[in-house]
């Protein structure tokens, strides 16, 4: 099994950090952090830059702050909870190898030089609890296993060293699976993961929660919550885990389509379940999105996202009369922002701007940032 083997620390850097960490703001920034491929021409290698926006809330415009940063290849970034670190974990091209780097960030989240830079290997995926005091990274390799190093949330450096806190083997699918951290419950103290299972005609996908304890990071026993499986092209299902509901979308064709709802930590039968006769857009819809909480859903009907909020007490879920133009949702953490990827193929990718407040499920939209072979990151920094 790989293991963590050298922390190199940048001492010089540290009276930065410092700096950086009393650039308050006096109120919440949303951020969208959007990474650009530059490839170089004739070349198969290019450089990953990343561009930082700060979005109005009056307006729904982004304004780009500071300059580009330059990432490592292959980059998957995480920003802290608060908004005040990014952690970045990608190849060193020169030497491939991979590494975690943590980068402070400014008021208005514009990230400084990395801090810390740690060497590492095999490192699927990195998921910050919400005290942002524990990050959990799933190792893939012939044994697969999740560990945690404990986050200073002052300085945002991570421990020097990692802990195993689960040993998932081959998981459910042996040599066919590919697992998946899906985040915590708003509380941290539910982490949940999932495996994916493919075959040549059919497949299968497997969740299970694990109880996590905020102070050591240790996890408890895994438990399995939902699974579904499909053969000879039959029906496929979109699952979300919220704070409120596990949400799934059962996609047969047609308007047969359903929507069951369960609690967090799945059940034998649903809370609700939502066809065509309770809502049109349950069974005609062809993908689903749940905001963070799972008060609302977002259901693909041709090229639109309709949005409908689930009401537990009534046992029903309504429309809410908007929608969202979109081949793919992006949500903020707050989720006051949402970020809709253009249904149109263009070489150049458009993500509209809409803003959302979740009490009324008003939603007005805004500018758009678009920026060549991009994906965004939401983040808000407190």
């Amino acid at each position: 099994m790989p293991r963590v083997c050298l922390l190199l620390i940048a001492f010089s850097l540290l009276p930065n950090l410092a700096a950086l960490a009393e650039q308050t703001s006096s109120s919440p920034v949303e951020i969208a952090y959007a990474v650009e491929f530059a490839w170089e021409h004739g070349s198969a290698h290019g450089a990953t830059l990343l561009h930082t926006f700060n979005i109005d809330l009056d307006t729904g415009e982004a304004t780009e702050q500071g300059g580009t940063t330059l990432l490592p290849q292959d980059p998957e970034i995480v920003p802290s909870p608060d908004g005040h670190f990014l952690y970045v974990i990608g190849l060193n091209q020169a030497y491939m190898r991979q590494y975690i780097w943590v980068y402070p960030t400014d008021s208005q989240g514009v990230p400084g030089p990395p801090i810390q830079k740690l060497d590492v290997a095999d490192i699927l995926q990195f998921e910050i609890d919400p005290t942002g005091t524990l990050a959990y990274v799933l190792q893939w390799s012939t044994n697969t296993t999740i560990r945690v190093y404990h986050i200073d949330p002052t300085t945002g450096l991570l421990s020097t060293t990692s802990q195993v806190v689960a040993d998932l083997g081959e998981g459910p699918c042996g040599s066919s699976g590919f697992p998946q951290l899906l985040g915590f419950d708003s509380s941290g103290s539910q982490l949940y993961d999932s495996w994916v299972c493919s075959g040549w005609d059919d497949g299968s996908a497997y969740y299970y929660s694990y109880e996590a304890d905020k102070r050591t990071g240790t996890l408890g026993a895994y438990k399995l919550i939902f699974t579904w499986g499909s053969s000879d092209g039959g029906p496929y299902q979109y699952v979300s885990i919220t704070d409120q509901a596990l949400i799934d979308l059962l996609v047969t064709g047609g308007e047969w389509n359903t929507v069951f709802v369960f609690t967090p930590l799945g059940g034998k039968r649903p809370v609700i379940a939502c066809s065509a006769r309770m809502l049109f857009a349950c069974g005609k819809a062809t993908n689903s999105y749940a905001d963070p909480m799972g008060e609302y859903l977002f259901l693909q009907v041709g090229a639109d996202f309709d949005i409908a909020r689930i009401d537990l007490q009534e046992g029903r879920i309504t429309d809410t009369g908007s929608a969202i133009p979109a081949a793919a949702l992006t949500f903020s953490p707050d989720r006051r922002v949402i970020y809709a990827q253009s249904s149109r193929r263009t070489s150049s990718p458009v993500n509209s701007i809409y803003l959302f407040d979740p009490d009324t499920a008003e939603l007005k939209q805004g500018g758009a940032i678009g920026l060549p072979a991009s994906y965004l990151i939401p983040a808000v920094r407190r």
